[in-house]
């Protein structure tokens, strides 16, 4: 694996953690402040698009209400050139009891010499 592909996955791992802790400074390490997470699955535009905080603020609820959330990969590719990447992460989700299976889409962008996710467009598949 290449330097830059190392790095991405570790950008892709921060986010991992973020939804395993719901800490703030996961989701800060994972996302730009600018970042907006996408629900494709949704219908209402209202309900489509919210931003890192807020999706941040979601993922802490649960943990706070007593609903383990973790985000396990079932595969990863990632696409990229020069300071952009595109990364594919299907995924099992578990939140409390519940399983959801689905995939996300990361743009991500370098800055500073550190990948971090622009955008994040998931679908629940079932």
């Amino acid at each position: 694996m290449t330097p830059e592909l190392s790095a991405i996955h570790e950008a892709i791992k921060a986010y991992l953690k973020a939804i395993k802790t719901g800490k703030d400074e996961d989701f800060e390490r994972a996302f730009y402040p600018f970042a907006h997470i996408i629900n494709a699955t949704k219908d209402d535009p209202a309900e489509v698009k919210v931003t890192r905080d807020e999706f941040a603020a979601l993922i802490r609820k649960r943990h706070e209400d007593g609903k383990a959330t973790e985000e396990i990969p079932l595969g990863i590719t990632v696409s990229h050139v020069g300071n952009a990447a595109n990364v594919r992460l299907d995924f099992e989700l578990h939140i409390g009891d519940a399983v959801i299976f689905g995939t996300d889409y990361f743009n991500m962008v370098k800055h500073g010499g550190e990948w971090r996710i622009t955008q994040k467009i998931y679908a629940v598949t079932r």
